[in-house]
């Protein structure tokens, strides 16, 4: 067999990788917006149909692995070492469905969340590892980074798409035109905000002729706009904050010659922020319904609270109160705690909550809690006082609350972990990156795909969960790899 042409017909999978690490939401939006018509009204064709796709690209993206593997069989430690460590990151779904079903008393519900969890992760983060480690192997940083213009050019279409149903769609519900379908807006922002962060990191260190700077930069600015349409404050703070981090970057490494591109796109995407905030804002987009939502959810929630006029705002905060402090302290999943709750109500026993004679017994059994951002925070916060030094174990939180989890990465970890586990990983991280940033000295590209994992820090702190989001496991694996890798050459092996 000819190994060589093997591997000569595979090179076209790398250009596969951008949608491993976007993730299957990118195919779901190209196939909604595509057959709209067809998919609005079948749903579960609809995840048939991406899942499926997902799953050839995953086993081409496995075979590619194999092949590039094989080629580097001398690397054979570092290979098969980065292999149990991916898998590792599997044990503590089965650490959840063995240790809390056996003690939450809802046995059945756990174990399939965490099947269902165990499943995702095989489909959709341990693909991300071979991705990773295809790169690596190769030393292809720079046509990683550069495969992702292809994506930039396929996500036009459908971005205009997008901004003209926001412009001219008649909304029925508020907020209605924001989310597409099956895809909602905030999918539409992590998928723009994917390849828009490897289109900057193309302008801050490749070379390209002025008309393709052009073209760049006005694809740039539509992902941008697009962003800014969907209203996902997290992707729009972390669009901003990976500019600063590229800025940076550029001058401590003393690249001064590619910081005017930056700084000339920064600019523009300030000039189009405040145009959408302060001049023009179509009333169906996300700078109009929903910049306004994180005030509101820091605020009180005075008809949550009085369950709409039938209790009294004092009384929903007292009833709010013991909501939280009896689910906190109940080693029980919330479920259940919540229908202790509204039994001793119905029975009037007093145990949890004291009926008093001028409450309305239906507003008390209709009272829900409101889970918001900052109600998951302060639940979150609640959790890791009740055990601070090691936290309460791994997918605690996740398992108690129903899969809910706090949206953000920190506060997660100090309810599971303790400050033990956060002071573990915020070092280890700290080193991880730092020594990754040494191996990779003087590599531009490498860096770049660094920096490229590195611009969802705001995303991890304000919209996602430890457990679930396949970002955590791409920083996570990519600096751990790099730092296990092998010193190479420096150049471009595939």
């Amino acid at each position: 067999m000819n190994f060589d042409k093997i591997e000569n017909k595979t090179t076209f999978i790398d250009k596969l990788f951008p949608i491993i690490v976007i993730g299957p939401v990118f195919i779901a939006f190209i196939l909604q917006v595509v057959i709209y018509s067809y998919f609005i009204e079948h749903t579960r064709m609809l995840i048939i149909s991406y899942i499926g796709i997902f799953s050839v690209i995953d086993v081409l993206v496995g075979v590619r692995f194999c092949v590039i593997a094989r080629k580097y069989r001398d690397q054979y430690k570092f290979i098969v070492g980065a292999l149990i460590i991916a898998f590792l990151f599997i044990l503590p779904y089965f650490y959840s469905m063995y240790h809390y079903s056996s003690s939450s008393g809802s046995s059945y519900i756990v174990k399939n969340e965490m099947i269902s969890l165990i499943m995702q992760f095989i489909v959709f983060k341990f693909p991300i590892f071979l991705v990773i480690m295809c790169v690596i192997l190769t030393n292809s940083y720079k046509a990683f980074l550069n495969n992702f213009k292809y994506y930039s050019v396929i996500l036009m279409p459908l971005c205009i798409v997008y901004i003209i149903r926001i412009l001219t769609y008649k909304l029925d519900k508020p907020g209605e035109s924001l989310s597409i379908g099956f895809v909602d807006y905030m999918g539409i922002a992590f998928i723009c905000l994917n390849v828009l962060f490897a289109l900057i990191l193309n302008l801050a260190i490749d070379k390209h002729k002025k008309q393709v700077t052009g073209v760049l930069f006005s694809i740039a600015s539509i992902l941008w706009i697009t962003i800014l349409y969907t209203g996902t404050r997290s992707a729009l703070i972390s669009g901003i904050f990976f500019l600063l981090l590229v800025i940076i970057w550029l001058c401590v490494t003393k690249k001064i010659q590619y910081l005017k591109r930056i700084v000339v796109l920064s600019v523009a995407f300030l000039v189009i922020s405040v145009f959408s905030f302060s001049v023009w804002a179509p009333a169906n987009s996300g700078v109009s319904l929903r910049m306004g939502n994180f005030i509101y959810e820091t605020s009180e929630h005075d008809e949550n609270l009085s369950v709409y006029g039938k209790l009294s705002t004092e009384r929903g905060r007292e009833l709010e109160k013991t909501y939280t402090n009896y689910i906190v302290n109940s080693n029980q999943q919330y479920e259940q705690s919540v229908k202790d709750i509204q039994k001793d109500i119905k029975d009037q026993s007093g145990n949890i909550i004291l009926v008093k004679p001028s409450d309305n017994i239906e507003a008390l059994l209709a009272y829900e809690i409101n889970f918001d951002r900052i109600t998951l925070w302060r639940f979150a916060i609640e959790e890791f006082k009740t055990a601070p030094i090691f936290g309460h174990g791994l997918m605690y939180y996740q398992t108690k609350y129903m899969g809910f989890y706090p949206h953000c990465m920190l506060l997660e970890l100090l309810a599971d972990t303790g400050i033990v586990g956060v002071a573990i990983f915020i070092i280890g991280m700290l080193y991880l990156l730092i020594r990754a940033f040494k191996k990779s000295k003087g590599n531009m590209f490498k860096q770049g795909v660094i920096l490229y994992s590195l611009g969802f820090i705001p995303i991890y702190l304000l919209a996602t969960g430890l457990y679930t989001n396949t970002k955590v496991m791409f920083t996570i694996w990519l600096l751990l790899y790099l730092c296990m890798e092998r010193q190479n050459d420096g150049k471009e092996r595939i």
